[in-house]
């Protein structure tokens, strides 16, 4: 069940979407403030990331359920994922689960100076925090 959205010349393909035409109204809405109120970085199959205005921190709105729930992960305090992980913080907006991470500085996964375990996160989303740590910035086990 795959569905296109586009806002403003971002498109991405969603999986699955909310499966509910209310839901799916809802945070078309809500991607929209945020595109109003906030940078956009990027964008997943599963959710949509903007830079709030301090630049310290990111917001991840779920596209879908997938979404919904990495962001759940993501944000769970004392969970060993197996590598290091920027530190996120869940909110709850307009009934959409949101993770709200710090700011990670993306690093090239293919620098001979990384330690091995960057080369097992996904698509290489590996960076580095203001204080210098080197972290994942995107966990989800959809």
């Amino acid at each position: 069940n795959t569905k296109m959205f586009s806002f403003d010349g971002v498109e991405n393909m969603m999986f699955g979407g909310f499966d509910d035409e209310n839901l799916d109204k809802s945070i078309n809405a809500l991607i929209r403030r945020m595109m109003e109120k906030y940078e956009y970085l990027g964008c997943g199959r599963n959710r949509i990331v903007f830079a709030l205005k301090s630049k310290n921190y990111v917001i991840k709105v779920p596209l879908n359920l997938a979404g919904n729930s990495d962001n759940s992960v993501e944000a769970k305090r004392g969970v060993d994922f197996g590598y290091p992980v920027a530190k996120a913080k869940r909110v709850i907006i307009d009934d959409f689960c949101c993770a709200v991470m710090e700011y990670v500085e993306h690093a090239d996964r293919f620098d001979n100076e990384l330690p091995d375990w960057t080369g097992f996160v996904d698509c290489g989303q590996v960076g580095f925090t203001k204080k210098g740590e080197l972290v994942a910035y995107d966990f989800g086990y959809n």
